[in-house]
């Protein structure tokens, strides 16, 4: 689906998960089977980012993550670490090594 046809969907449906329920019903588009739950995990991504504590010295979400939202987060133990190691001064991005 190119830019123009995802912008009239959009404005016509007004919902993401709308323009993919029209698509799938339509049927000119291929959509996989999970795409709604990792478009819904992508959300979570962006709404609730996470940014290092220094006072808890781990990641924590920017804006707090709703009671009952499961969120998959593959990537937060190599985050917290790496993070933890940078914001602390162990791991230097511009040398790329560890101090």
């Amino acid at each position: 689906m190119g830019l123009k046809t995802a912008l009239k969907m959009v404005k016509k449906y007004h919902d993401p998960m709308r323009v993919v329920r029209a698509c799938r019903l339509d049927g000119n588009t291929s959509i996989p089977d999970d795409y709604e739950e990792r478009f819904r995990q992508a959300m979570l991504t962006f709404d609730h980012q996470q940014v290092f504590d220094p006072i808890s010295d781990k990641p924590c979400p920017l804006t707090p993550i709703p009671e009952g939202t499961t969120w998959k987060m593959n990537f937060v133990s190599f985050l917290s670490t790496f993070v933890f190691f940078f914001m602390t001064g162990v791991l230097n991005l511009f040398l790329c090594l560890y101090l």
